[in-house]
This record gives C-alpha cells, sequence and structure tokens, in this order.
C-alpha cells in the first residue's frame, strides 16, 4: 500500500493499463520469461493519438487484441518473448502497423513515428497506479478513473484486470483524481510535473482481511487552513513485528488501512504543514478503530460517515433513476434523486442504521439494515442490472428443506459443567443434555446434526469425535451425552483443531454448514505455554482456587485467549461460521468469547456477541435460534449464478445488496449457493418471510 512520487520517465517496466488485455494463450511459451509491449499509436495527419482504436499484436502463434485509450496509449502484458512481431492499429480509415521485438522480461516500445507532441511535451506528465479496495481486498478491475482538469475538461480511463491504470497527457499542475469501481470511490490530490509521473499505488499487499483482522481508520484537516488535511502519507506500525501498512488521505482527509492483526499500533500522519503520531492505538478482531487528533483544531471533527449507491429499474429495465430517501426508523432524514447511471449519494451522515427508499410513481424498492460506520461509505452496489427482455428465474428458500442443514455440536464437559444452574438445583451438565436431546431430537428429520465432547479421556486431551455428521442421529448424541460426565479443563484451542479436520471434508456441495461451540469457561489447558501456576500470567478459571490454581484450570492470558480465535478463524477460513454459545459461569470470560463469536462470523448486536444460556430454558432457545439461523442464510440455487446476467435477493419485498466484505449483504460463496451476512441474515432467520433469489439471463 506504499504511496510514491516518482519524476522520473514512464518506467520501462510499467505493467499499469488502462486496457483490457488478452489472457495467457495455451501454447504460449511458459519456459520463458514474458515481456510486455507498450507505446502510442497516431494518426499521421494530425499526429494525435488514435483514440479507442482496435489493436492487434501477432507473432508465431500469439494473437492479441485490445483497445487504445483516448491518447492512443496502449499497453500488452505477459507477451512471450520472440522476433517478428507487428502490432497493426486500426482506426476507421487510419491503420497504422509497428514491427518490434520482445526480450525476456523487458517491455518493448516501438515508435509510431506518426506521434508529435506529447507525451514529449515537457509540459505535460503521466499519472499510474495500481487501486486495492481495503475493505475487501480486491483490487479495482474495469473501474473509472476521471481526471479533473481546470477547464472542467475530463480526461477518463479504466483499470485493468489487475486493477492497473495510465494517464498520460496531463497538463501539469495539481488536479483530482477520482476512482471509481463497484463497492469503491475515493478521489485524491496529485501533482503533475513536465515529463514526470506520478505514481499513486494503493494496492500493496491486496488481501480480503481475515475474521481475526480489524482496521483503523481516520480524518484530518489541516491546521493552518482548517481544510482537509489532502496529500497526507499515513504510516501504521505494529509495536511488537515492526511490520508496516500504508495508505494515503483522500480529498475527505480521510483513511482506512485494514488487515491489521489484533495487537498495538503507532499511526503517524505527515505532510508538509502537519505531522501526527499516536502510539498504542489498540486493534481487535473484526473491530473498526478511529484515530483523531484531539490536541488540534480539528480534533473534533464529527464523525460522519457516507451512504453511496448505484441501483436497478427492475420494473423498467436498467438503471434506476428517481427519487431515493433516506430513512432511520419511521423518519425520512433526507432525500435526493439518482442520476441517468442509478447513482446517489448521501453524505455527513451520523453513524447508525438505517433504509434506503427509490421509488418513482408507484414503483418502489427498499433497503433495509444499511450500517453506516464513521468516515466509511455503505455501499447499495447493484452490478449488472436485467433489461426488459431478460429471462428471470425466482428461486426461493425453504429453511426447513429435508436434510439440509448440518451442524457440528461441539459441547463442553469440563468439571465446571458439574456445578449447578443459577437458581434450579440441576447440574449445568443435565440441563446440556435436556436441551440438545429435545433440539436433536425436534430437528432430526430436517437437519444433520454431529456431537464432538471436550476434553477427551484426560484432563486437558483435545476434543473427541462422538458422532459423526448425519441425519438421524438424535438417538446415538442422547446414547453418547449420557454415557458422558462433567470432568477435567477446558481445552478448547486444541479440540477446535480436531473441528476443522472434521468438518473440512464435508464442504464443495454448497449445503449450509457450521459449527456450535457451547461452553460454560474461559478456554485452559494450554499447558505446553504455562511455565507455573502460579504465573503472574495465570487467570485461574476457578475463582476458588484463587492462588493455588490447579494447571488446568489456568487460563494463560498471553495464550490461551489467542489460541481459541485463531482456531475459529482458520474454521472461518473454509467458509464455515461458528456459533458461540455461554453456559452460566462464563461471565468472567465475556471478552473471550466476545472475540470467538466475532471471528467466527456469528457475533450477536449489542455489547455480549454470543449467545447467552444461563439456565435449560434459554440454552434450548439458543440452540434452536442458531438452526434456524443456519437454515434460512445459506441459499443454494442450484445454478450457475456466475453466467447470471444479474442476481436479485429479497426477503419478502426487502431488497438486500451484494455486499463482497461479506459484513451486511449477500454474497455467492460457491458455485450456486448464496449467502445472507449481518442485518439481512438476522432478518431472515427471525421472519416467517422467506428468501428469494432471482436470476436473470438475455435471451
Amino acid at each position: 500500500m506504499a504511496h510514491a512520487r516518482s519524476l522520473h520517465g514512464l518506467s520501462l517496466s510499467l505493467l499499469a493499463s488502462a486496457l483490457v488485455v488478452g489472457a495467457c494463450q495455451c501454447n504460449d511459451n511458459l519456459n520463458l520469461v514474458p515481456g510486455g509491449v507498450q507505446g502510442r499509436v497516431c494518426d499521421p495527419d494530425t499526429g494525435i493519438g488514435l483514440d479507442n482504436a482496435a489493436l492487434k499484436l501477432m507473432g508465431g502463434a500469439v494473437t492479441r487484441e485490445s483497445i487504445s485509450d483516448q491518447g492512443g496509449n496502449y499497453i500488452f502484458e505477459r507477451v512471450p518473448p520472440g522476433r517478428g512481431y507487428t502490432l497493426t492499429a486500426t482506426l476507421g480509415d487510419v491503420v497504422r502497423e509497428l514491427q518490434l521485438e520482445v526480450e525476456p522480461g523487458q517491455t518493448a516500445m516501438p515508435e509510431d513515428t506518426a506521434c508529435r507532441g506529447n507525451p514529449g511535451d515537457p509540459t505535460k506528465g503521466t499519472l499510474e497506479g495500481q487501486i486495492c479496495n481495503r475493505h475487501t481486498g480486491t483490487l479495482i478491475t474495469n473501474g473509472e478513473v476521471i481526471l479533473a482538469l481546470p477547464d472542467g475538461e475530463l480526461m477518463i480511463t479504466q483499470t485493468n484486470d489487475e486493477g492497473r491504470f495510465l494517464l498520460t497527457g496531463i497538463p501539469q499542475g495539481e488536479h483530482v483524481v477520482t476512482i471509481r469501481g463497484e463497492g469503491y470511490q475515493r478521489s485524491f490530490l496529485v501533482t503533475i510535473e513536465g515529463g514526470g509521473t506520478f505514481t499513486l499505488d494503493l494496492a500493496e499487499d491486496c488481501e480480503a482481511p481475515s475474521a481475526v483482522e480489524g482496521s483503523i481508520v481516520g480524518s484530518f484537516c489541516n491546521p493552518a487552513t482548517l481544510d482537509n488535511l489532502i496529500g497526507a502519507d499515513v504510516l501504521v506500525s505494529a509495536e511488537d513485528s515492526g511490520e508496516t501498512w500504508s495508505d494515503l488521505t483522500d480529498t475527505a482527509g480521510e483513511f482506512l488501512v485494514s488487515g491489521l492483526p489484533a495487537g498495538l499500533y503507532t499511526v503517524e500522519v505527515s505532510h508538509a504543514d502537519y505531522n501526527f503520531t499516536e502510539s498504542h492505538v489498540p486493534v481487535s478482531a473484526g473491530a473498526v478503530e478511529v484515530v483523531l487528533d484531539p490536541t488540534s483544531e480539528c480534533g473534533d471533527r464529527p464523525q460522519y460517515g457516507r451512504i453511496e449507491g448505484q441501483i436497478c429499474d427492475l420494473e423498467a429495465g436498467g438503471r434506476f433513476v428517481g427519487d431515493v430517501d433516506l430513512i432511520q426508523g419511521v423518519t425520512v432524514i433526507e432525500s435526493t434523486v439518482s442520476d441517468s447511471d442509478g447513482r446517489f449519494a448521501f453524505n455527513a451522515i451520523q453513524p447508525g442504521i438505517y433504509s434506503v427508499r427509490a421509488h418513482v410513481g408507484s414503483y418502489e424498492r427498499i433497503f433495509t439494515g444499511v450500517v453506516v460506520e464513521p468516515f466509511a461509505t455503505a455501499f447499495l452496489q447493484e452490478s449488472d442490472c436485467p433489461g426488459p427482455e431478460d429471462v428471470c428465474t425466482p428461486h426461493e428458500n425453504d429453511p426447513m428443506m429435508s436434510s439440509d442443514g448440518r451442524i457440528l455440536l461441539v459441547v463442553d464437559r469440563s468439571g465446571s459443567m458439574g456445578e449447578d444452574e443459577v437458581g434450579s438445583g440441576q447440574q449445568k451438565w443435565q440441563g446440556m443434555k435436556n436441551a440438545l436431546i429435545n433440539v436433536t431430537s425436534a430437528l432430526d428429520a430436517t437437519v444433520e446434526f454431529g456431537l464432538m465432547l471436550f476434553p477427551n479421556n484426560d484432563e486437558c486431551g483435545g476434543g473427541s469425535l462422538r458422532v459423526t455428521l448425519g441425519a438421524n442421529k438424535a438417538s446415538a448424541i442422547q446414547t453418547a451425552l449420557n454415557g458422558a460426565y462433567p470432568s477435567g479443563g477446558t481445552p478448547t484451542a486444541s479440540t477446535l483443531q480436531v473441528t476443522n479436520e472434521v468438518v473440512a471434508p464435508y464442504l464443495g456441495d454448497g449445503r449450509p454448514l457450521a459449527v456450535l461451540l457451547a461452553t460454560d469457561g474461559g478456554p485452559n489447558c494450554e499447558t505446553g505455554q504455562i511455565v507455573s501456576s502460579r504465573s503472574p500470567t495465570c487467570r485461574c478459571t476457578n475463582i476458588e482456587e484463587q492462588g493455588n490454581c490447579l494447571l488446568h484450570n489456568c487460563l494463560d492470558i498471553e495464550t490461551d485467549n489467542d489460541g481459541p480465535i485463531t482456531e475459529i478463524g482458520h474454521i472461518k477460513d473454509l467458509g464455515i461460521s461458528t456459533f458461540v454459545v455461554g453456559i452460566s459461569g462464563v461471565e468472567n470470560f465475556a471478552d473471550v468469547l466476545n472475540s470467538m463469536a466475532t471471528v467466527g462470523g456469528t457475533a450477536l448486536p449489542g455489547a455480549t456477541k454470543y449467545y447467552e444460556a444461563n439456565n435449560e430454558a434459554q440454552l434450548q432457545q439458543a440452540l434452536e435460534a442458531i438452526t434456524q439461523r443456519v437454515l434460512s442464510c445459506r441459499i443454494n440455487v442450484g445454478a450457475d449464478l456466475d453466467s447470471a446476467d444479474s442476481i436479485n435477493v429479497r426477503i419478502g419485498d426487502m431488497v438486500v445488496t451484494r455486499d463482497s466484505a461479506r459484513q451486511n449483504g449477500w454474497d455467492i460463496v460457491s458455485p450456486g449457493v448464496i449467502e445472507l451476512f449481518g442485518a439481512p441474515c438476522d432478518i431472515a432467520s427471525s421472519s416467517t418471510t422467506r428468501v428469494t433469489v432471482e436470476t436473470c439471463m438475455s435471451p
């Protein structure tokens, strides 16, 4: 994510382009390092670059096609080395033909003698870059790059399949460039110098943030002018490892650095007019930390967010053009009108949950559960809109479809489960058994269950599989529970390692699959990393033992907390969510269970992120709610979703938008399978209204 300014000429190693290039051909010689071809084609009469000329690069068995940008510029990447290449550019009656040779690892730059003036014009320069959406960890491909000139003229190009772009012939001076792609829009100030290149590199380490990582956002202004602090370099450093991440403040004075492992960080903001440093910034799993300068005149900048959208008109076909209302509760906060491309935006919104209503005449669409966070933009982004002639096929999800869902029950039978439930006089273990037997028996024909118990046969043995996942397993689960009794510690981390191995073979068929972890205490038994039960890092999970804590009851605050969270993250990386149920007695370890639920992708709203079950009745309610959520939020459409021209997801009449970050919307999680996340999943699992997925194809 480094940001660099380079004033030398356009580098031979530049691979950025606004062009769509051909894919690797099957007969390419892969034993040689590929090279590239880059240049400009022009009209011989005017010397001006050929705008949108058809390009064909041919040599041996290689044929590549592309289109030049508005300045006549082009780039071909991954070209096999060789002699005798011919590049032909055609625009109307104008045909340019250039001969060239590609050397291994080099970029050939054939000269078109018809080109005059720019790019040799000393008063003009070049802008190159690569862009990543840090919310999702995906490169912005086929995005618009718009540079506004002082006279109002716009220079426009596109990012390629690697998120790269190139603009040449830019007048020297300061300009605002906006990059806009699906679910992304940011604007930056760039300084172009004659004959030089400005590099806007915002794609270093572009990876999807994992569930165990968090983010830091910030907003700053220039104390000297009170305007937004634009173009400041932002460096975020991990205080334990020294690893660094970087960003650049945009025209709103804001930055975002995501994909940060939990820990403490130092944030440095550097600008010609301003410098700021804050140390010990805490980042936790799945959380967003806000950084402001409390000492400057800009320290009280409001922590606003935005909503931006581009939506479809399903009745008329194409983009929606009409009125758009921002609603909180039942109150219309603000109204606007979408443009001809269906785009609209609401700025300076207080953080919270909103609904957006799009309407024109008697037609309306309502998007609910739109979450706005400080200094972040929530996108209502719909991709390809169905046209008037499209053929659309609805698929209605039936959450109670026979043998659809699968849940692996991972159940704590540690010694503390032998204690009594508060106010009932019944053992917690007995309440656990009763609730599990009742729920699995009631759903025996519609849900496949499996059972793991932990610890195993010794005090700190990792969990073992007692009943394999399958249909009609209620009787086997009852037998396994009746044959077990409370004993030992709580080896949650090692148990989750086994859980990962158990669930992995069930992936790939698109059916709902989840892990349900029920426990009454903090994870312990990480004996290999505990020096002594009297260690200052030992947090005893049995308050009655006080300073004489038995080793298996010792939760090492430096290791045990991280182990289960990391292992749940590994399970989530498989695409499997983990639901966490806290039994009576877990209150002192709520922080650990909260993190586990967050990383598992099942955090509940409010301060308590896991399901609380202080007695048998609450436990049974939690198990039923989790089962309903598993069945309601994963929809197996049974169709090739990637080939659909458009996909529309609704809960009743409520529209759900796609969210590739998988925080608050829907996304394709495997071929033919859609899953709901965040508020839409909450609504679907608590409502009797079914989820409908409509796929549309052009005739």
